[in-house]
């Protein structure tokens, strides 16, 4: 634990430290690339260990994506499969039989106001509705299926190197990412997902201790979320095509 947290700090002191000293060093005329500030060519009189450092810089910067690409797109891509075969092949039964498993029968004697008095407050003989993983991911026909295995591969590749020819500068995907994705994992997907998960619980007169104020609050706020990303996300798009 402490391990992360060391590894945390460091990284955010030396990202930082590149963000202001790439400020400091071309002020208002810094670019999202730093490096793009500087000739790629050495120019006369150009001191020689400032060149030599930044061209250090660039093949650091090269180097870390090369090495960091798989680690990004392997995660990526079982997320898509996930996706794809639980909607086509319903590999995660829901509500399945074994989920009785854990549901206890009411013994003999039992009355409803026994359960309203469960340590948890939820009556242990509501059935809940999730989607239940028996296997590893690995064990899924799609994973299974090379063609769509290595196909994915190649699809998840050559989109985000086509996005990485398209775009203009990396400023834009800090743009487009802080206008769209950050409002919808910060905010749009935590907010739904405690709605949908918070609205299965029963109310108090079912025995539960569902929250009814916190899931409006919730709602709210995946409102203003899903209007602030949208609002961002099209001044974005306006501002890139003037």
């Amino acid at each position: 634990q402490n391990l992360t947290k060391y590894a945390i700090l460091a990284s955010f002191l030396l990202m930082y430290s590149f963000g202001l000293g790439g400020y400091l060093y071309a002020r208002s005329s810094t670019e999202g690339n730093i490096l793009l500030n500087v000739p790629m060519a050495r120019e006369p009189g150009e001191d020689e260990a400032e060149y030599y450092l930044f061209l250090l810089g660039r093949i650091g910067c090269g180097t870390t994506i090369v090495f960091a690409w798989p680690l990004m797109i392997l995660p990526c891509r079982e997320s898509l499969l996930e996706v794809v075969d639980v909607w086509f092949h319903h590999s995660h039964p829901r509500d399945s039989t074994t989920e009785n498993e854990i549901l206890e029968l009411p013994a003999e004697g039992d009355s409803p106001e026994d359960d309203a008095n469960n340590d948890d407050g939820c009556s242990p003989h509501i059935k809940p509705s999730v989607l239940i993983r028996h296997d590893p991911i690995q064990s899924d026909y799609i994973f299974r299926n090379a063609l769509l295995h290595y196909g994915s591969t190649m699809c998840v590749i050559i989109t985000c190197y086509l996005a990485a020819v398209a775009v203009t500068g990396v400023a834009v995907v800090w743009s487009f990412a802080g206008s769209s994705m950050a409002f919808f994992i910060a905010f749009i997907l935590p907010c739904g997902c405690f709605v949908v998960i918070e609205s299965a619980v029963p109310t108090a007169e079912e025995g539960g201790d569902r929250k009814g104020g916190w899931i409006w609050l919730a709602r709210g706020m995946f409102c203003l979320s899903a209007v602030g990303a949208v609002v961002c996300t099209v001044n974005n798009t306006m501002s890139l095509w003037r």
